[in-house]
């Protein structure tokens, strides 16, 4: 795998890995009634982020496309991440339900 492409793909799931981070820790805040944000905040920075990061993943796909898909599931860091990105979307659709049935 090129190393240039596999430190651009590592950044990206660092960059989604503290995102996740973040979100949960504001998620307990909130829960311990230590900070309050708008119920859609979160869901709107998700939203964000979410534009930010998958053109970017697109971008690199084009830019690399040594880096087939095979390859990609090949290197085990790069494949968790595959199961991160949609479990979080899970994870805030979910959360957003519970919100809306709480207002």
């Amino acid at each position: 795998m090129n190393q240039e492409g596999r430190r651009k793909w590592y950044g990206v799931v660092i960059f989604v890995i503290l995102w996740l981070v973040l979100d949960w820790a504001v998620d307990i805040l909130e829960f311990y009634q230590i900070i309050s944000t708008p119920p859609y905040f979160m869901m709107a920075v998700a939203i964000i982020v979410g534009v930010l990061v998958f053109p970017y993943l697109y971008y690199l796909h084009k830019k690399y496309p040594e880096l087939t898909q095979k390859e990609l599931h090949k290197d085990k860091n790069l494949r968790i991440f595959m199961y991160i990105l949609p479990l979080y979307c899970l994870y805030h659709g979910v959360k957003t339900l519970a919100l809306r049935r709480n207002l």
